[in-house]
C-alpha cells in the first residue's frame, strides 16, 4: 500500500461510518470509539487506518517488536498498514547553513521529514509467550474517580458536588465544573469526563450556538465513552446519541471524530500519569 492508497482507505472508512449513521446504524461508530480507547496512543489517522483494516484489533506491534516479546506472526497473516514518521539528522548549529558548512554536533536533532507506510500485526495474528499488556489504569470506580480528581487539580479546574435541578447531572462553567452529588462512583466519573471534555474542547463561544448544542453534547459523551472504556468501566448505553455526530458530510464527521480521539487520548494519558505518580509514591512510602 502506498500513501495515496492509505489516504483513500481513511476517506473510504469515514464515508462508510457516515453512511452507517445516515441509515441509523450506530453500532459501527460504537466499535470505532471502542477502538479509540485501545489505540489512544496512536494518531487519529493511524487509528482510522487500523480500524478500517482490522476492526477487531486490540493491540498491534511490528514484526520485530513481536519477536522481542517472544512472539511470532502466524504464517499467511497480512499486515495492517499505518503511517510512520521519517526523521533526518540536522545540526541545530548548522540549520540554515549550506551543506558544505554543516558539521554534526552533539546537539543534533531529528526533524520530521515526512511519513511512510509500515506494517503492524494485531496480537490475534501472533503466537508465542503470553502478552503482558501495560494497563496502569486499574482498580475500582472509586479509584478511577480519585485519579480524575487529581487530573482536575492538575488542570486547576474547580469541582463542586451539589444538588442540581431535574435530570441535570453536571455542567461546565469554564474553569469550574459542577456535578450532581446524587450519583454513584461510575456515573460521577463519566460525568466528570464529559464535563472535562467541554472544558478542553468547547470553550469557544461558537460551539455553544443553539444549532451546535447536539454536536457539543455528543462529542463530550463520546469522549466519556472512550475514556470509560479505556479504564475498564461500564458505560451507559447512549449509542443512539451518536447520530448527532452526523451532519451529512463525511469530512465534518472526520473532524468531529478527530476532536473526540485527541481529547480522549489526552485525558487517558493524564489519568495514566496520575496512576503512575500514585504508584511511585506508594512504593517509596513502603520502602521508607
Amino acid at each position: 500500500m502506498n500513501k495515496q492508497d492509505a489516504i483513500a482507505t481513511i476517506d473510504k472508512s469515514l464515508e462508510s461510518l457516515s453512511d452507517a449513521l445516515k441509515n441509523g446504524r450506530t453500532d459501527m461508530l460504537v466499535r470505532y470509539l471502542t477502538a479509540s480507547a485501545s489505540f489512544h496512543r496512536y494518531s487519529f489517522r493511524n487509528l482510522t487506518m487500523i480500524y478500517s483494516q482490522s476492526p477487531e484489533a486490540t493491540f498491534v506491534a511490528g514484526y520485530n517488536a513481536w519477536k522481542k516479546r517472544s512472539r511470532w506472526v502466524k504464517p499467511g497473516e497480512s499486515g495492517i498498514a499505518i503511517f510512520a514518521p521519517m526523521v533526518g539528522r540536522q545540526s541545530v548549529e548548522s540549520a540554515g547553513k549550506s551543506d558544505s558548512d554543516s558539521v554534526a554536533t552533539s546537539d543534533d536533532v531529528q526533524p520530521l521529514m515526512g511519513f511512510r507506510i509500515v506494517y503492524v500485526f494485531d496480537v490475534s495474528q501472533t503466537d508465542g509467550e503470553p502478552v503482558v499488556e501495560l494497563a496502569p489504569i486499574v482498580g475500582e470506580p472509586g479509584h478511577h474517580l480519585d485519579l480524575m480528581m487529581d487530573v482536575y487539580r492538575t488542570l486547576d479546574i474547580k469541582v463542586e458536588f451539589t444538588q442540581l435541578p431535574g435530570s441535570v447531572q453536571g455542567y461546565s462553567l469554564g474553569g469550574e465544573v459542577r456535578v450532581s452529588d446524587n450519583l454513584d462512583d461510575s456515573e460521577t466519573f463519566r460525568v466528570m469526563v464529559h464535563e472535562l471534555a467541554h472544558e478542553l474542547m468547547h470553550k469557544d463561544a461558537n460551539f455553544y450556538r443553539d444549532e451546535m448544542k447536539p454536536l457539543v453534547e455528543t462529542e463530550a459523551e463520546a469522549v466519556a465513552f472512550v475514556v470509560s472504556t479505556a479504564c475498564g468501566l461500564d458505560h451507559l448505553d447512549r449509542s443512539a446519541d451518536y447520530i448527532a455526530l452526523q451532519q451529512g458530510d463525511a469530512k465534518l464527521l472526520g473532524e468531529s471524530l478527530a476532536r473526540i480521539h485527541e481529547t480522549a487520548s489526552k485525558v487517558i494519558v493524564m489519568i495514566e500519569q496520575q496512576a503512575g505518580d500514585r504508584e511511585y509514591d506508594r512504593q517509596h512510602a513502603y520502602a521508607a
